[in-house]
């Protein structure tokens, strides 16, 4: 955020000018409860009502809906849906009035800019598209989305690459790769050795004798007295 594209420390930049409730514009807070005579406050109190906003099966078949999502496959009723779209939100900021947003949070939202503006504001389709700049008729920006679209023929907004420009062959990235700097090292000083297993048992098998040794010993004493 702040900070404009270049490419490397900046991938893309946005900023959010404001938003619409889904209930304005598809018309629900428009319609009225027949069990209050009033007009629905939000998507929650039409559906609690029995209302159906749009139904279809798996397989893309519409059954029913509101008048804003029929004929949903159809490419005109789409462009028509986000028209709608665009003047809802011009209709929330010039009215200022929200049936789900405060006046106040309306008031920090803009104007959303021109689609010539951001034409203008974006560079020309044959900078960063290939097709492009090798097209015959160049490629133009279409719409909100700004997506570049190739031309067919030589028609208003088409760009076509100047003859001096040279689309840029890029380098494939690589990995960079470093190798660890040499190194001595000094050999830790020679230990005496604990005692091994073979060790233990000796000392074991000592004891074991000494005790033996001072039985024998106590035995020969004990016959010594039975027999004087």
């Amino acid at each position: 955020m702040g900070k404009l594209p270049d490419g490397i420390t900046c991938t893309y930049n946005y900023r959010i000018l404001g938003y619409v409730p889904i209930d304005d514009v598809v018309s629900i807070t428009n319609m009225i409860n027949e069990a209050t005579g009033a007009k629905y406050s939000n998507f929650t109190e039409f559906c609690q009502a029995g209302g159906i906003e749009f139904n279809a099966t798996e397989a893309g078949v519409w059954n029913q809906s509101i008048p804003f999502w029929e004929d949903p496959q159809n490419a005109t009723a789409n462009a028509a849906r986000t028209d709608k779209l665009l003047s809802a939100y011009a209709n929330l900021l010039t009215t200022n009035t929200s049936s789900q947003i405060t006046a106040d949070v309306i008031g920090h939202m803009q104007s959303l800019p021109t689609v010539a503006n951001l034409t203008a504001a974006n560079p020309p389709c044959y900078y960063n598209v290939k097709e492009c700049a090798e097209a015959t008729y160049g490629c133009k920006r279409e719409h909100y989305g700004q997506i570049c679209t190739m031309c067919s023929a030589a028609d208003a907004g088409c760009v076509k690459r100047p003859s001096n420009f040279t689309f840029p062959t890029l380098e494939a990235a690589v990995v960079a790769t470093t190798t660890p700097s040499p190194s001595t090292s000094t050999s830790p000083p020679t230990s005496t050795s604990p005692p091994t297993s073979t060790s233990a048992t000796t000392t074991t098998s000592g004891a074991s004798t000494m005790t033996m040794a001072v039985g024998a010993a106590v035995a020969s004493i004990a016959l010594s007295f039975l027999m004087g």
